[in-house]
């Protein structure tokens, strides 16, 4: 099982295309969201 964790202190998670951003397109992480799990209630302390 591999495991990869992103995450990003100054990027809020809505504005990824995978979420649903009208405008911004992020093909690469787009592609591991979906063929990995895409976690859509999340928080990072």
């Amino acid at each position: 099982m591999n495991v990869l964790l992103i995450t990003a202190d100054q990027w809020r998670g809505d504005s990824l295309s995978a979420y649903g951003h009208p405008c911004l397109r992020t093909s690469h992480l787009d592609a591991l969201a979906r063929d990995g799990v895409l976690f859509r209630r999340h928080f990072n302390p």
